[in-house]
């Protein structure tokens, strides 16, 4: 397979208002459930307990949002038993794209965020698609609301929508489920907290996934970005039914394979800002990181997240 010559031809194929640290703990400590990785599913008593303790939130949800046809997950990226819907009206401030688990033919709602497990049985990663490629709506993980289901940003200062102004992204992008940017943890490589999300994911399969897919990938590296004077790892991935995932194994090989991709990476991450007069900074002087150094990070943002 011939090699690659920019972002483009190799994948062809944010930020939420603080709240107090201790609240954030809360609320992830109450979300969590307990999974059953043996078999990827939740055990009888796990799932008794979900349901007693969030009835009467999901009773609530249901009844103001009744589930509808959506970006639902391709099936065949989707781990067995997950599958995602939609809410509401697309563009609009009520859409939402919900999670849920097929349990004994009963469908319960979950958290992409807390229960997804980070890791497949197979030791890929499970990555959560939530902006496709080539688009540019700012669609991320609701870390505040209930289940976390996936909704488009809003402008802090507008209360619009919020979309890229710099273009389309050329690659998925999206979060790895059970981990956490800590922001009471100042990293020794970036001298600068966590920014409070889920850990972001940068996916280079020649497809766009659609929102709320989830994507078993392969690691290849992380860029260490500092948005507003917080750490904002990026993780360069894969899926790993990728025609290009045999040739992809570490940092290298994608520049090999696909050269000039990562450095066009930085540049769009560096300057997607730049129409609010803001250029993002970089540790490392924008070096992407090699795939040890990634999972390192990774291990590191899970352990956060517990």
């Amino acid at each position: 397979m011939g090699a690659c010559t920019s972002v483009n031809a190799c994948t062809r194929t944010h930020r939420k208002p603080k709240i107090k640290t201790t609240e954030v703990r809360s609320r992830m400590g109450d979300s969590k459930r307990a999974w059953d990785d043996g078999d990827n599913d939740f055990s009888n008593a796990a799932t008794t307990r979900y349901e007693e303790t969030h009835q009467s939130r999901t009773m609530q949800q249901s009844a103001s949002t009744p589930v509808l046809p959506g970006y639902a997950a391709a099936a065949y990226a989707t781990p067995k038993k997950f599958f995602a819907k939609a809410t509401g009206t697309p563009d609009l401030h009520d859409y939402r794209v919900h999670f849920y688990l097929d349990h004994d033919g009963h469908h319960v709602n979950v958290s992409p965020w807390h229960d997804i497990p980070l890791k497949a049985p197979s030791g890929a990663y499970h990555f959560v698609c939530e902006i496709p490629k080539w688009s540019r709506k700012k669609f991320e993980i609701s870390t505040k609301e209930g289940a976390n289901p996936i909704l488009q940003d809003k402008d802090k200062k507008t209360g619009n929508l919020r979309s890229y102004v710099w273009g389309d992204m050329a690659f998925n992008y999206g979060a790895f489920p059970q981990t956490w940017e800590d922001p009471d943890e100042i990293s020794p490589h970036t001298n600068h907290a966590g920014d409070d999300d889920p850990l972001d994911v940068i996916e280079l399969s020649g497809r766009a996934f659609d929102t709320g897919a989830i994507v078993e990938v392969k690691v290849l590296g992380v860029i260490a970005m500092i948005d507003s004077g917080e750490t904002d790892w990026k993780v360069i991935a894969i899926h790993t039914k990728d025609p290009l995932a045999k040739l992809l194994n570490d940092v290298e090989d994608v520049h090999k394979h696909c050269h000039g991709a990562i450095p066009a990476i930085v540049e769009w991450l560096r300057l997607y800002k730049t129409h609010k007069g803001v250029i993002n900074k970089f540790a490392f002087n924008g070096e992407c990181k090699n795939r040890a150094f990634a999972e390192e990070i990774i291990h590191e943002c899970h352990q956060f997240w517990k």
